[in-house]
Parts: structure tokens; C-alpha cells; sequence
């Protein structure tokens, strides 16, 4: 469960760049929406943080062990946003140029 709730704050957090925003989704958000999703996102991380310490018995375990967490979730949204970025684009920027590499 915690693992989820930081995966959604990445990828809101995500939503607020206009590249993964493009990618995401089908029209760009508007500055205001940009900045009420990043506000959720630090919510959603500052309550996966607050459940990550009640959950430990070690304060500063539980920081090190989000750290990690987080930078696992990071890494998931940056691969489901260059997969679904790749299944929007079927060229690359090479065939498109150079026409076809067989």
C-alpha cells in the first residue's frame, strides 16, 4: 500500500512536467492544474513518509528506507512514461529521418 500511494505521487509529479504531461495525457494541463496535482503529490508523499515511520521501529531507518523507495517508484514512472511514450510514437526520431534501418 505504501508502495502505491508513492507511485500515484510520482506520477502526478510526473503529470507537472509538460513532456510526461504530453505523454500522459492527451491534452497539456493548465498551470493552475499543474500546480494543485504537485501540491497532491507532496501530500501523498509527505503520508507515505508519516506511514513509513510509524510502520518502522527506527526513525532514521525508515528515512533511509523511503529514500530508497521513493527513487524505486521514480524509476517505475520514468519506464511506464518511455513505454507509453514509445507505443504513442512507433518511429523513432532515426526512421523518421533516415527512412528505414534494414
Amino acid at each position: 500500500m505504501i508502495f502505491l500511494i508513492g507511485l500515484l505521487a510520482v506520477l502526478l509529479l510526473a503529470l507537472t512536467t509538460h513532456r510526461d504531461a504530453a505523454t500522459l495525457t492527451l491534452r497539456p494541463l493548465s498551470s493552475q492544474h499543474r500546480l494543485i496535482l504537485r501540491g497532491i503529490a507532496f501530500l501523498l508523499l509527505a503520508l507515505q513518509l508519516t506511514l513509513q515511520i510509524r510502520n518502522s521501529d527506527s526513525t532514521a531507518f525508515a528515512l533511509i528506507e523511503w529514500t530508497g523507495l521513493f527513487s524505486v517508484e521514480a524509476l517505475f514512472a520514468a519506464v511506464i512514461c518511455t513505454v507509453l511514450r514509445r507505443w504513442r510514437e512507433p518511429l523513432s526520431y532515426k526512421q523518421r529521418k533516415f527512412g528505414s534501418l534494414s
